[in-house]
């Protein structure tokens, strides 16, 4: 039984890594409206999620080497740490600047890589 308790742990922090990774989606087009003004709303919204992107592809695979590199739990702490930095810059974001700047911590955001 003691040997399901870490295993059970590992899935229980996947599951909330992917319940936070994806409540954020729904919240950040009001974000994107609440700092950007106008017709540059859309515009601005597009390009963060274009950006996004980006970061986790580059993200992917420098987690992937790391993986190799560092091992599994190591990777898992940073994952973590990645998010909590992530969600803390999102949640104070008061600029577009700062909600670009909140997805940069996301490179280290590849917790289904590590679970798998």
């Amino acid at each position: 039984m003691e040997a399901s308790s870490p295993l059970s742990l590992v899935y229980l922090l996947v599951v909330i890594y992917a319940i936070c990774y994806q409540l954020q989606a729904p919240l950040e087009p009001f974000l994107v409206d609440k700092l950007v003004t106008g017709d540059a709303a859309s515009g601005a919204y597009a390009s963060l999620q274009s950006f996004f992107a980006f970061i986790q592809l580059v993200g992917s695979f420098a987690v992937g080497y790391c993986i190799d590199r560092l091992g599994l739990r190591a990777m898992f702490v940073l994952n973590f740490a990645g998010c909590a930095a992530s969600y803390a810059m999102l949640a104070n974001a008061n600029t577009i600047e700062m909600l670009f700047a909140s997805k940069l911590p996301s490179v280290l955001q590849a917790g289904f890589l590590c679970a798998q």
